[in-house]
């Protein structure tokens, strides 16, 4: 009778393979994610310009409502310095929660001064509303996909031996 020994080298390569793709799999993820999402909309942006104009950081007349223009960026940047942030010049997540954190006393000072502050209110609170721009999960979704793959494979043949 011949018995037939398992062969154990094709599991191994597998599984060197899969566990060389683990630790790039949180690289692929974050390739392109510098600090959570960039707020970009004209909504967002105009939130963000109104407060550094409150701030003095931005005049009126410089600048393109709703456009990260060249007078924007270098307002940002100064609030990001102001508020011991990165400057990047750019609208990241923890610029807009500095900046939205301002927006309730604007609108207190605003409201004391003129009765326009609820349109203005509604205004802000509605472009809020809207969902900021993220980066794709796929790399991270395929990196696990092919390790769970894998890792079947394996048990799969480990059950038929």
């Amino acid at each position: 009778m011949i018995t037939r020994q398992p062969r154990a080298w094709p599991g191994f390569l597998l599984a060197g393979l899969l566990s060389l793709l683990c630790p790039s799999v949180p690289a692929f993820a974050q390739a392109s994610d510098f600090g959570g999402p960039l707020y970009t909309s004209p909504g967002q942006v105009e939130v963000a310009q109104r407060v550094l104009r409150y701030e003095n950081l931005l005049r009126s007349g410089r600048y393109t409502p709703g456009r990260m223009d060249y007078a924007t960026v270098n307002a940002v940047r100064t609030f990001q310095r102001k508020h011991s942030i990165l400057d990047s010049g750019r609208l990241d997540q923890e610029t807009m929660a500095q900046l939205m954190s301002h927006v309730s006393a604007m609108q207190v000072a605003q409201a004391r001064s003129a009765r326009a502050s609820e349109r203005a209110a509604g205004e802000a609170l509605a472009s809020l509303r809207t969902m900021p721009e993220t980066d794709s999960q796929i790399p991270l979704m395929t990196g696990l996909g092919a390790l769970l793959l894998g890792g079947g494979l394996l048990l799969l043949r480990r059950k038929r031996s």
